[in-house]
C-alpha cells in the first residue's frame, strides 16, 4: 500500500508527540515550516487523518480535558500497525527506495526515529542510489552525443546531473556528521 507524503508527516508527528489533534498537527506543520517542502494544507491534514484512521494506522478518541466552548476535539494516536508502517516508510524514504517526489526530504524529518547507526546505513543506501543515478545520467549523456548534443539538451542533462551530484554531496556530509556523533 502506498502512503502520501501528508500521511507520512502526520504519522511522524503523532509518533513524536504520542497523541495529537488535527489542530495541533496543523500548528506543528506551520511552526516547523513543513509547508516549505511538502504540499500540506490544513484540509489535507484532516483528510489524511481520516484516511489513516480508515487504514487502521491511527485511532481517535475525544479529548475530554478540553476547556471552553465548542465541541470536544479528536485526539489521534498511532496503532502498532501505524508505528510499523511509519518506520518502514521512513526507512524507504531515507534509503531512496520510495518512488514519491519529495519523500527523501520527509525521510530527513524522521531521522530521530532511528539510531545513528541505522540512519547511516539507510543514508548509505541513498548514497549508492544517487551514485547509480549519476552514472546512468552520464551514460545517457554520452549515448546522445555528449557535448555535440544541442544546447537545450545539454542544459537538461547538466541540470539533472548537477542536482544529483549536489544531493550526493549533502548525503555524504550528513553521513560524515552522523559518524562524528558515534
Amino acid at each position: 500500500m502506498k502512503y502520501s507524503n501528508v500521511e507520512l508527516i502526520i504519522l511522524h508527528l503523532i509518533s513524536e508527540k504520542k497523541s495529537l489533534s488535527g489542530y495541533e498537527i496543523n500548528r506543528l506543520v506551520e511552526e516547523r515550516g513543513y509547508r516549505n517542502w511538502a504540499e500540506i494544507g490544513t484540509s489535507s491534514i484532516y483528510i489524511g487523518l481520516e484516511k489513516l484512521e480508515n487504514k487502521g494506522l491511527v485511532v481517535s478518541s475525544l479529548d475530554t480535558q478540553k476547556q471552553g466552548k465548542g465541541p470536544l476535539p479528536k485526539k489521534y494516536s498511532l496503532t502498532p500497525e501505524g508505528e510499523k508502517v511509519l518506520l518502514e516508510e521512513m526507512r524507504k524514504a531515507l534509503s531512496g527506495k520510495a518512488d514519491i517526489p519529495g519523500r527523501f526530504t520527509i525521510g530527513l524529518s524522521g531521522l530521530a526515529l532511528f539510531t545513528i547507526e541505522e540512519a547511516i546505513v539507510h543514508l548509505g543506501n541513498k548514497k549508492s542510489q544517487l551514485a547509480d543515478q549519476i552514472q546512468h545520467q552520464n551514460n545517457q549523456w554520452q549515448a546522445i552525443g555528449g557535448e555535440k548534443a544541442p544546447f537545450h539538451v545539454w542544459a537538461l542533462f547538466r541540470h539533472t546531473t548537477y542536482m544529483l551530484e549536489k544531493e550526493l554531496e549533502f548525503v555524504e556530509k550528513l553521513i560524515s556528521d552522523l559518524k562524528k556523533l558515534l
